[in-house]
């Protein structure tokens, strides 16, 4: 069978079920082509917008910031790295999964929006932050403390002729 990754005539087809977008950046940051982007992102970024423009001008700088570093090491070390990136847009916040690849002397940025699956790991860690404050509550505070420290008594069965589970010398 025919390797179709290697046929020419199947990579425009291949090139359309990628969910990534893409991005060739040169050195001075610089968009040179773009792919993709319109079909997953018209909802803010053309790709007239990238187009030949210099794509630290248009990202925020914050952004800029978390990006911008990583750029510079794939091209001073022609490694590919991997980074999830933040970008706030319009009082929105979007996440982005980056993976920076040096491509004759640019770096080919493909770049996958992870915003839904973010959203849903942090509303994740809030509620399991507050389960484990609320049990470090019930745990601090609750009535099995009392009962370790002999301020309240226990007869764990109803039926008296049972010997209680436990018992403390500090018990009356």
């Amino acid at each position: 069978m025919e390797n179709i990754f290697k046929n020419s005539k199947y990579t425009e087809k291949l090139l359309h079920t990628i969910a990534d977008n893409m991005i060739l950046v040169d050195v001075n940051g610089n968009c040179k082509a773009v792919y993709n982007v319109e079909a997953t992102h018209s909802w803010f970024i053309t790709e007239e917008m990238l187009l030949g423009k210099n794509i630290w001008e248009l990202i925020p700088n914050a952004t800029y910031q978390q990006i911008y570093p990583i750029f510079k090491h794939v091209l001073q070390y022609h490694k590919q790295m991997a980074q999830d990136i933040e970008m706030e847009l319009r009082g929105t916040t979007y996440y982005f999964r980056c993976i920076l690849s040096p491509f004759e002397g640019m770096v080919l940025a493909q770049y996958r929006d992870i915003t839904e699956r973010n959203q849903r790991k942090i509303e994740l860690e809030k509620q399991n932050n507050a389960l484990y404050e609320i049990q470090k509550a019930a745990l601090i505070g609750g009535l099995y403390s009392k009962y370790l420290i002999g301020e309240i008594n226990a007869d764990f069965f109803d039926d008296d002729s049972f010997d209680d589970m436990a018992t403390s010398s500090r018990q009356e």
